[in-house]
Formats: C-alpha cells, sequence, structure tokens
C-alpha cells in the first residue's frame, strides 16, 4: 500500500495505490490521520489505483469522512474502480462520501 498525498486548490488530495487490507490500514492510519486533522481542507479520496479494500480500511475512510464533516468540510471520492465501487456500494459508503470521475 501505497499513499501519496498532495495539496490542490484547497483540497487535500489522498491518492490510494495498491490494497487497503488490515496490515495496511494501521500504516494508513498513523500516515492519513495527522495530515486529514489539518482544519481547512476539503480531503478527495483518489481510488484510481486501489485495488483492493477490507472493511477495516472502510472504517477508516468513514472515520475521515465523521471528522470532515464535523468540521464542515467536503468528502470526495475519485476514480473509483468496478471491484472497489462494488465494496463502497455493499457498505453503504456512498451515501457519505461525494462521487466525482
Amino acid at each position: 500500500m501505497e499513499i501519496i498525498i498532495t495539496e490542490q486548490n484547497d483540497r487535500l488530495v489522498v491518492k490510494l495505490i495498491g490494497e487497503l487490507d488490515n496490515m495496511a490500514c494501521q500504516k494508513a492510519k498513523k500516515q492519513l490521520t495527522p495530515v486529514v486533522e489539518q482544519e481547512g481542507h476539503d480531503v478527495e479520496l483518489d481510488c484510481g489505483e486501489l485495488n483492493y479494500i477490507s472493511s477495516s480500511g472502510l472504517r477508516l475512510l468513514i472515520n475521515i469522512y465523521k471528522h470532515q464533516h464535523a468540521i464542515g468540510r467536503r468528502s470526495i471520492v475519485t476514480h473509483v474502480k468496478e471491484n472497489v465501487k462494488d465494496v463502497f456500494e455493499v457498505g453503504g459508503f456512498f451515501m457519505l462520501y461525494e462521487i466525482e470521475d
């Protein structure tokens, strides 16, 4: 799992690459939490290179959403592959995040 974080147009873009499984989720949480908690930015999750996400990964993304929602900022998901989209749909994930392609 690789995570690349950039800032573009008042938006933190979090590019998720590889598999966000249970083991990778711990590393991702340590990397993402302090960055996302910098208030004042919308968060975009670029899932174009995300091949797999576990329930722990979904939980991490839901926690990001909750934080963003609490501070009045947007949470956006972009470039979701079909296999990951299926997991997001089953988990009700798309009811939380805005979707952009």
